[in-house]
């Protein structure tokens, strides 16, 4: 008969690696204060919580979720889908296969390659995510995002990327059949300074100012179009920023 429990380790002030586990495939669960967690493998995935302590795994088999006080979390291959709440630290994570689900709110977030969905909100700190091939919704209040959709899907596909103060710039693959809805918000004192840049031929329109209370007019920028049979849908949305949406 297979038995299989949680593995749950909890340290206080010294640097966890993989050489202090039991030798036993089973999900981890290990809460740190001071220490940093390094471990090279693990099997079916698992919870790492630390208050103050960077986070580093090379190869994780099954879901992984982490929380992070203040630290840096880093990862290679993450099979099973990754989720990850930081307070202050950067993110960085090769490969995951899966769905993604990242809180911060401090720090860059940095994903080389996912093949699953993608939620991401930053409160301060860039996002980059060079290789999508699901839908992605994505926030930030201040950062840039440099995103690349890849891959035809064959089904829909969602890409949803708002920004309060930070520049987009979206690639997508040549191949794309789908509808764009890009818009900016400028201010009377910002005219001109921002840009929407496509290279899909559509035209950008300009809407009428509006005031709201008693700050500054405002007005939007904005871009929509279909490509193709407007399979997927692609919004992105900023204000006082720039948009750059490039294809193959």
């Amino acid at each position: 008969m297979n038995i299989r429990r949680n593995l749950a380790v909890a340290t206080l002030g010294a640097l966890f690696c993989t050489s202090a586990l039991p030798a036993m495939a089973a999900p981890l669960s290990m809460s740190t204060l001071s220490d940093d967690i390094r471990l090279d493998s693990l099997p079916e995935g698992g919870t790492l919580n630390t208050v103050s302590g960077d986070v580093r795994v090379q190869s994780v088999g099954g879901a992984l979720s982490a929380n992070l006080a203040s630290g840096d979390f880093q990862a290679g291959k993450v099979v099973g889908g990754l989720n990850v709440h930081s307070a202050s630290g950067n993110i960085t994570v090769d490969t995951v296969t899966g769905p993604v689900d990242i809180r911060s709110a401090s720090g860059d977030v940095d994903l080389h390659k996912v093949e699953g969905t993608v939620s991401i909100e930053v409160a301060s700190g860039d996002v980059d995510l060079p290789s999508v091939t699901s839908n992605m919704h994505v926030r930030t209040a201040s950062g840039d995002v440099k995103a690349a959709l890849v891959g035809s899907g064959g089904t829909s596909r969602n890409v949803d990327i708002r920004t309060a103060s930070g520049n987009v710039v979206l690639h997508l693959p040549h191949d794309f059949d789908g509808r764009l809805d890009l818009g900016l918000t400028e201010t009377a004192s910002t005219v001109g300074k921002y840009h929407i840049t496509q290279d899909f031929g559509l035209k950008v329109e300009t809407g009428e100012w509006e005031t709201h209370g008693l700050g500054e007019k405002t007005r939007r920028l904005y871009v929509v179009g279909t490509i193709g049979s407007g399979r997927d849908v692609v919004k992105v949305h900023v204000a006082r920023s720039n948009i750059t949406v490039t294809h193959d």
